[in-house]
């Protein structure tokens, strides 16, 4: 009956509300063909986490349009985008969303992997390579950028014998919905088989909206016994983020991996020092307690 364009996300794919002549909505997602392997991949991927009784939007078929296109559609969920929303709920409702965020996670990381991958060192390789590359090709630089290089070099192997799951791949407020209090997440586009620590990645995203939010997703998704290094390290990654001067685009090409690394260097460091700053303050979750 009716068909309703989707103009904001940063995803090259085009997106549809498809309404129905019963008022029923979908999501139809349409990629360019070059993505039909990644895509059809993650329809697949997204099949397993059916079993999972959340509110996950879910797909429903996928085929090839006339143009060529490939497409995916899925389940519709209705809601405000989670990151205009979560400043209309109370610092005890932020904190419980994000705990429900945290569980929902955990979850999907529950799932057992039934399809092959890459090895986790493997790629992981490659997208160090393709963001140290960006960054040193951009003008903009962070100050003392020479530590942070130097830490990936010498960390790299970190990433070896990793386990592997299955990773909504960018896990942040930009990407869920809440509908009268009620959490969804949406926009799996990024759906891989990764190490999960992939996932928290975003965190810092998830704390300038929120940090009792953050502070829950964290709690929920460690069930209240969140490791030390993963409080150090969330406390640094946000820390850098903050105090550093320079644009998005020069920040986000070194944090990104940086979140990942660090958490698995500080888990074999537990004597690490912290950072005089807390942002990801165990206080917030006392408080709401």
């Amino acid at each position: 009956q009716e068909i309703i364009p989707i103009n904001y996300g940063w995803s090259g794919d085009k997106k549809h509300i498809l309404i129905c002549n019963n008022g029923k909505k979908y999501i139809l997602r349409e990629s360019p063909q070059d993505l039909y392997q990644k895509r059809n991949e993650q329809y697949f991927y997204a099949l397993e986490l059916n079993c999972i009784k959340e509110n996950l939007t879910k797909p429903i078929e996928k085929g090839t349009l006339e143009n060529g296109n490939f497409f995916i559609l899925y389940t519709y969920l209705e809601g405000e985008n989670a990151e205009n929303a979560i400043n209309k709920y109370s610092n005890t409702e932020a904190y419980a969303l994000g705990f429900k965020a945290g569980e929902i996670l955990q979850k999907i990381h529950g799932v057992k992997v039934v399809h092959s991958a890459i090895p986790w060192y493997d790629r992981y390789i490659k997208k160090y390579q393709k963001k140290i590359e960006s960054y040193e090709n951009c003008h903009l630089k962070l100050p003392k950028d020479e530590v942070v290089l130097q830490f990936y070099k010498d960390n790299l192997s970190l990433m070896k014998n990793r386990p592997l799951v299955y990773t909504h791949g960018d896990y942040h407020l930009g990407n869920m919905v809440i509908d009268n209090g009620i959490l969804g997440i949406i926009d799996f586009d990024k759906l891989s088989i990764a190490d999960p620590y992939d996932d928290l990645k975003p965190y810092c995203w998830n704390a300038l909206k929120s940090e009792h939010f953050a502070t829950g997703l964290i709690n929920g998704y460690f069930n209240n016994k969140i490791p030390k290094h993963t409080q150090r390290a969330a406390n640094n990654t946000l820390e850098i983020n903050e105090n550093q001067p320079s644009p998005p685009d020069a920040k986000a090409t070194v944090l990104t991996p940086f979140v990942i690394i660090i958490l698995h260097k500080l888990s074999n460091a537990p004597t690490a020092p912290r950072r005089p700053k807390t942002t990801f303050n165990p206080a917030v979750t006392n408080k709401i307690r």
